[in-house]
């Protein structure tokens, strides 16, 4: 915990370097919700998500635009 806040960096160790960070499971939950968005919305998306335990949420979804 960096006491004022910000960020702090610290070496990765060991195998956990090359450890996955999300499960299969959670995988093909994001997976699924990406696909319904896509289904809903149509067109390219631009998805902010959160995961709480064994849940992906949807927080927040926009449309991609090139302008």
């Amino acid at each position: 915990m960096v006491t004022d806040g910000g960020t702090q960096e610290r070496p990765v160790t060991g195998s956990r370097v090359s450890d996955l960070c999300l499960s299969d499971a959670t995988l093909a939950a994001l997976d699924a919700l990406c696909t319904r968005c896509e289904s809903v919305f149509g067109g390219s998306q631009d998805l902010e998500f959160a995961i709480y335990g064994d849940t992906v949420h949807l927080l927040q979804r926009r449309a991609i635009t090139r302008g």
